[in-house]
């Protein structure tokens, strides 16, 4: 695949969301080029380090906040969670990928955050009903499907396919690197059902996944197995 094509494995996704009318907010592909090595991911993700406060806790709602109030995400769903897209691209081939997933910390009704917006940006929404609602905060932690080709650097030998749930330092294992639209699908079906049945289309995104990255340990030992299926509803 050339970069064009990796682009449009961002991009298809995200069109299919928001021809659903389920994002608030998307952004532009953003691409740095490094010799051979090409990033496709979303412009936050290029600001200077020193814009960004020292690293926060995962999962954190200030972790959340800051994310939102940079605009540090390939889209804005329509319940204020957010998701992002990046991956990194050698001659064609995909050798890095980070996709998350993060819920909003409030349960907002259906089109309520829309309806609430007017003019008024969806941080400083959510920010007005922390500091002043009754609502409750949700304990809902940030999913990450991560992929480096590259062996890990020290002893912690941690899988060249892993996902990150509740826990910086957790990284369960994943058969393979799999496609944006493969993240997006998992995303759906999962933690939006009432959207997922209702939606036919999103039973139609990419379901791609690249070869098999198990190391024998992992193999052995609870983890999640990506399989390329047909576009159905299944």
């Amino acid at each position: 695949m050339n970069e064009k094509d990796w682009v449009a494995e961002i991009i298809n996704p995200v069109r299919t969301l928001n021809n659903l009318y389920l994002l608030l907010d998307d952004q532009e592909v953003a691409i740095r080029r490094d010799r051979q090595a090409c990033r496709i991911t979303f412009p936050a993700s290029f600001e200077e380090a020193d814009t960004v406060p020292a690293k926060l806790a995962f999962g954190s709602l200030d972790e959340y906040l800051l994310n939102l109030r940079r605009r540090a995400y390939s889209a804005l769903l329509i319940d204020g969670s957010f998701v992002q897209m990046s991956i990194d691209v050698v001659r064609g081939d995909l050798v890095k990928h980070r996709y998350a997933y993060y819920p909003c910390p409030i349960s907002f009704k259906n089109g309520e955050l829309e309806m609430l917006r007017q003019g008024a940006s969806v941080v400083e929404i959510i920010e007005v009903f922390l500091r002043d609602q009754p609502a409750p905060i949700l304990l809902r932690s940030p999913l990450r499907f991560d992929f480096d080709e590259d062996e890990p650097h020290g002893n912690t030998m941690e899988p060249h396919a892993h996902i990150h749930f509740n826990h910086a330092d957790c990284r369960c294992a994943v058969s393979a690197p799999i496609y944006p639209g493969y993240f997006i699908k998992f995303v759906m079906r999962h933690f939006y059902p009432h959207i997922w049945n209702r939606c036919p289309e999103l039973g139609l995104l990419s379901q791609d996944m690249i070869g098999f990255w198990l190391r024998e340990k992992e193999e052995q030992f609870l983890h999640f197995t990506a399989k390329k299926g047909a576009k159905d509803r299944s």
